[in-house]
C-alpha cells in the first residue's frame, strides 16, 4: 500500500498550480538573497499557495522538473515533483542537513524532526506554519551546503533560495499564531540562511523576531518542569543559538541586543553533551565549539554594554578603564580554552574539514572583538592626557591601557592574516566573515594615521592593501551591495594612511639618530608599536601631506580643528563600531538609495 501510495499520479490528488513546492529558478546563486527586500513584486504563484497543502506528492527530485514556460519565465516557479521511491531523495536532504551544519550548530532536534518527516509522508502530516517553515528552512540549508561543495553549485543555490521562499510564504502568520518551540527555530534558521549573503537585513529582522519569539515560550527561563531531558537541552541549544546571532549583531552594529543581560538564567549548553552535538574534531582532539561560542557570545555581549553604549560618555576616566581590563581578562580567558585545541597554522596545513570553517569564523570573530578595544584605549586617553594631575595612580592606568592598546593591534594583525583560508569554504562563507577583517583593516589604518612612524607602519599597511583586495574581489562578483560602502572607506582610509607613512618617513630622515631612538623606546627600555605618545599634539593633515578635504571621509564625519589625526581615529573608531550602522548614516537620508544598496 505504501508504495502505491507513493506512485499514486500528482493528479489524483491536486493539480500542479496547487502545489506549494515551487521554486524561483532565475535568481542568481547569491543575490539571490535580496528577495527580501522585492518578495511580493514578482509574478509567482508562491505567494499565494497555503502550507495546509501538504507536499508529499510533490517533493524535490532533481530529474523530475516541470518548467514554466511563459512570458513570464524570468520570474515564474517550477514544480519539482517526486514520485515513488524517488521521495526517498527528499528524507536524504533532511539527513544531510543533521549530519552537517545541525551538528555544528544544533538548531532541531533530529528526532523530532524525522517524526514529522515520516508523519508528512502519510495520511495526517503536520499542518501547522511552524513546522511548514522548519522543513523548507532545514531544505534550504541542505541545498545550501550541497552549492557550497560544487564548482558550480547555481542548480543548488536556486533549490535553496526557493525553500527559503516557501518558508517566507508563513512569516506572517507565525507572528500573528500563538509561538511554539518550532516557530522559534524556523525564525532562527531564516536569519542564519541570511548571515552569509550580501544582503544582511534579513538577518538582523528574523534573529530579532526569534529571540522575542523564544521568550513567549519561556526559553530564556530554566524551566525544566514535566520535560524530558531531550526537550530540556533542545530549547536550551535553540535559546543560545538566539542568543550568539544576537550579541554577534549587536557587537557589529553597534545596536541594542534583544536579550536583557540581566534577565535570563538558561544555563551554557554543556562542554560535552551526550550526543556529541556541537562538538567538533579539530587537529585529532575534540573541541567543544558550540560550549565555546555561547560562551564568546556572552563576552561580546558584556564588551558591548559596558564599552560601547551611550552612558560610556558618562563615566569617569578610571571606571571605564576598570571595565576595559575586565573584557580584557575575559576575552583572554576565553582564548585560552579555545586554543587548547586549535591552532590555525596547524588546522589548515591539510585538507580542511567542512566543520573547520566554523570554527574559523569564531577565531575572526574573537581577533575582531579584541581589536576593536582599540577604540576605547583611543578615547580614555583624551582625558588621561588633559588632566593627569586628577589621577593620582595615572603611571599605572597609562600602563594598562597602553598594553590593551598594543593586544588589540595584534588582534587586527591576527584578523587580517586569517584571510588566506577563506577561499577554502566557498563564496557564501566569505560573505559571512568579510566585516571581520574589514573592521581590522580600519583599526590598523587609523592607527596609522595617529602614529605614522610606528615600526609595525610598512607591514600594517601591506596588510590593509591585503584587505582591500580580498574586498575587491567579493564586491567585483557582486555589484551594488553594502560592501561597497566598505571597500570605498577601507580604500580611502589606506590612502591616508599611506601618505602620512609616507610623510612621516621623509620627516624622521632630517632628525637626529639619537631623538628617532629615544622616541621608538617605551619607559621599561622596549621598542614600541606606540612609538608616537597619544598626549602630544598632532600635526595638521595636511602638514604631513595627508590630504582628506575631499575624502568621504571628512564627508561623511565632523572634523575637530583640534588634534586632526587624534580624532579622525576617534571618530572612525567610536562609538560607532564599523560599519552597517555607518551605511545607515550615510545613505538613510537619500530617498533614492536602493534599499538593497544601503545595506
Amino acid at each position: 500500500m505504501e508504495v502505491q501510495l507513493q506512485e499514486r499520479p500528482m493528479h489524483a490528488s491536486r493539480t500542479e498550480s496547487d502545489s506549494p513546492n515551487k521554486i524561483d529558478t532565475s535568481i542568481p546563486p547569491l543575490t539571490a538573497a535580496r528577495i527580501s527586500t522585492n518578495i511580493n513584486s514578482g509574478s509567482n504563484d508562491v505567494e499565494n499557495q497555503s502550507y495546509r497543502s501538504s507536499p508529499s506528492k510533490c517533493q524535490p527530485d532533481e530529474d523530475n522538473i516541470q518548467s514554466n514556460t511563459d512570458s513570464e519565465a524570468n520570474r515564474a516557479p517550477y514544480v519539482i515533483n517526486a514520485e515513488g521511491a524517488r521521495m526517498r531523495y527528499f528524507v536524504q536532504l533532511v539527513g544531510e542537513y543533521f549530519s552537517a551544519f545541525n551538528r555544528v550548530m544544533p538548531l532541531f532536534h533530529e528526532g523530532t524532526v524525522m517524526r514529522l518527516v515520516d508523519k508528512q509522508f502519510g495520511w495526517n502530516p503536520d499542518e501547522s506554519p511552524s513546522w511548514w517553515a522548519s522543513l523548507n528552512v532545514i531544505l534550504a540549508s541542505a541545498y545550501r551546503e550541497r552549492a557550497q561543495q560544487l564548482p558550480d553549485g547555481s542548480d543548488e543555490w536556486q533549490k535553496s533560495m526557493g525553500h527559503i521562499r516557501n518558508a517566507l510564504n508563513v512569516v506572517v502568520e507565525l507572528f500573528m499564531r500563538a509561538a511554539d518551540l518550532l516557530a522559534v527555530q524556523a525564525m532562527l534558521g531564516l536569519a542564519i540562511l541570511f548571515q552569509n549573503t550580501p544582503n544582511p537585513q534579513p538577518l538582523f529582522m528574523f534573529a530579532a523576531a526569534g529571540m522575542r519569539l523564544s521568550h513567549s515560550v519561556g526559553l530564556h527561563r530554566n524551566q525544566t518542569f514535566g520535560l524530558s531531558p531531550s526537550e530540556i537541552e533542545e530549547r536550551r541549544r535553540t535559546f543560545w543559538i538566539a542568543f550568539i546571532l544576537d550579541a554577534d549583531i549587536s557587537h557589529r552594529t553597534g545596536r541594542p541586543p534583544v536579550q536583557d543581560a540581566n534577565d535570563f538564567d538558561t544555563p551554557l549548553p554543556s562542554e560535552s553533551p551526550h550526543d556529541g552535538i556541537g562538538v567538533v574534531d579539530v587537529q585529532g582532539a575534540r573541541l567543544g565549539y558550540f560550549h565555546l561560542l555561547a560562551r564568546f557570545a556572552l563576552i561580546q555581549h558584556q564588551v558591548y554594554s559596558h564599552l560601547y553604549t551611550t552612558s560610556v560618555q558618562t563615566k569617569i576616566t578610571r571606571d571605564l578603564i576598570g571595565e576595559l581590563k575586565n573584557c580584557q581578562e575575559a576575552l583572554l580567558e576565553w582564548r585560552i580554552s579555545f586554543e587548547k585545541h586549535y591552532v590555525p597554522e596547524l588546522a589548515f596545513s591539510n585538507a580542511p574539514h567542512y566543520h573547520l570553517q566554523h570554527v574559523l569564523r569564531l577565531d575572526f570573530a574573537y581577533h575582531c572583538c579584541y581589536a576593536k578595544l582599540y577604540q576605547v584605549c583611543i578615547l580614555v586617553r583624551r582625558p588621561m592626557a588633559q588632566a593627569p594631575e586628577d589621577l593620582e595612580d595615572y603611571a599605572a592606568l597609562d600602563e594598562q591601557v597602553n598594553d590593551t592598546l598594543v593586544r588589540s593591534l595584534e588582534s587586527a594583525r591576527s584578523a587580517v592574516r586569517l584571510i588566506k583560508h577563506v577561499n577554502l569554504f566557498g563564496p557564501s562563507f566569505a560573505w559571512g566573515i568579510l566585516y571581520f577583517p574589514a573592521a581590522a583593516s580600519v583599526i590598523l589604518s587609523s592607527h596609522l594615521l595617529a602614529n605614522p612612524f610606528h615600526q609595525h607602519a610598512a607591514s600594517d599597511l601591506a596588510m590593509a592593501h591585503e584587505t582591500i583586495k580580498f574586498l575587491s574581489r567579493i564586491s567585483s562578483e557582486d555589484p551594488g551591495t553594502y560592501v561597497d560602502y566598505i571597500l570605498s572607506l577601507c580604500s580611502e582610509l589606506e590612502s591616508a594612511a599611506k601618505k602620512a607613512s609616507s610623510q612621516a618617513a621623509q620627516d624622521l630622515s632630517r632628525q637626529p639618530m639619537e631623538n628617532i631612538n629615544n622616541s621608538m623606546k617605551e619607559p621599561g627600555g622596549s621598542v614600541s608599536n606606540l612609538t608616537m605618545p597619544f598626549h602630544m599634539n598632532f600635526a595638521t593633515p595636511q602638514s604631513e601631506g595627508v590630504d582628506l578635504t575631499r575624502s568621504a571621509i571628512s564627508q561623511n564625519y565632523d572634523m575637530s580643528t583640534v588634534d586632526p589625526t587624534f580624532d579622525l581615529a576617534m571618530n572612525l573608531q567610536w562609538p560607532i563600531p564599523p560599519f552597517w550602522n555607518w551605511g545607515d548614516m550615510t545613505t538613510g537620508s537619500d530617498e533614492n538609495t536602493n534599499n538593497e544598496q544601503a545595506l
